[in-house]
């Protein structure tokens, strides 16, 4: 093991070309491969607060290369270049640090959590029904629970995937929600509001945050979905209207939508509907704002690398500095 206090170089920073020595960064991923011609090779991801990186270590650096997990921050010496359209790194020696700033590594919300969680309760405040009203107090009333509400992501990959994205993520639905009680005024506002709250309440649950940010045993086992709804089924009073809440659970478990995409049932309310669109909005939204940003940089390169996820390229040009909104 080695130290190392100061972090010169970022993700955002590299370009193709660019060679790097002995700049600590997260494990995100490490894989353990074998080519077509039976050499070990290792898959691995690397980060820091910026973003992250493909890399590959090939068999023979192996021997210079100290065998990582998921969290673990190392000394990486390699070098930058393209493949597939976006960059990645080849990586020649990894030393594992013993000491290190953790703020360097792990990503956080662009927004402070602290005024992101006023407007989360100015929307508490609009909700006039008495027992869901009750119920938000009595979860957001314990200070644990209400801290790490707000320092959690919405996802370790995809979108939000950074603390305080949950807060974040929350409030994009709210917002959304909200606009679309301004359309359909027959919509019941309290009922979707609550929803929109508590739809991804069970990811303080479902992850582990340290340099990186890990889906633990109980998120892998039971998922955000039941955890999240077994919590606020536990919580309730006793008085709450059964009806009522079987609605208000019937949002969290329909938010995804559609079952191959992990909802247990399909929407079958107006509020549930509008909550799963809400839901979708905001996380392909943020997907793809996040990856426009993380890639502009080269003013010759109009469009981004291939996004998986929105399944297209995306236009960068007008989002350059010094160019039209």
């Amino acid at each position: 093991m080695t130290n190392n206090l100061f972090k010169q170089i970022f993700i955002k920073d590299l370009k193709e070309g660019d060679q790097v020595k002995g700049q600590p960064f997260a494990i995100k991923s490490y894989r353990t491969l074998t080519s077509k011609n039976n050499k070990q090779y290792i898959d691995i991801i690397i980060g820091d607060k910026t973003g992250t990186m493909k890399g590959k270590i090939w068999s023979d650096n192996l021997v210079n290369c100290g065998e990582g997990k998921e969290g673990d921050v190392f000394l990486i010496s390699g070098n930058i270049d393209t493949f597939s359209n976006s960059l990645q790194m080849t990586i020649t020696s990894m030393l594992k640090a013993d000491e290190y700033e953790v703020s360097d590594f792990l990503q956080v919300s662009r927004e402070n959590s602290e005024e992101m969680f006023s407007q989360l309760t100015m929307f508490m405040d609009k909700i006039d029904d008495k027992d869901f009203k009750n119920l938000l107090e009595t979860i957001f009333d314990d200070r644990n629970i209400r801290e790490i509400f707000k320092k959690a992501p919405a996802a370790y990959t995809v979108h939000h995937s950074y603390a305080g994205g949950l807060l974040e993520h929350t409030l994009d639905c709210l917002v959304l929600a909200e606009s679309l009680t301004l359309r359909y005024p027959k919509m019941r506002k309290d009922l979707l509001f609550t929803g929109a709250i508590l739809h991804d309440f069970g990811k303080i649950f479902e992850y582990d945050i340290s340099t990186t940010i890990t889906m633990n045993d109980r998120g892998k086992l039971l998922g955000h979905i039941y955890m999240g709804t077994a919590y606020i089924g536990k919580i309730a009073p006793k008085d709450f209207d059964p009806e009522k809440l079987d609605e208000l659970i019937h949002l969290l478990l329909s938010h995804h939508g559609e079952l191959e995409f992990g909802a247990p049932v399909r929407p079958k309310t107006i509020e549930a509907v509008a909550l799963w669109m809400a839901d979708y909005a905001s996380s392909k939204v943020n997907m793809a704002y996040n990856f426009t940003y993380d890639n502009i940089g080269n003013e010759d390169q109009n469009f981004s690398p291939y996004h998986k996820n929105l399944a297209t390229d995306l236009y960068l040009k007008p989002y350059m500095t010094g160019k039209d909104e």
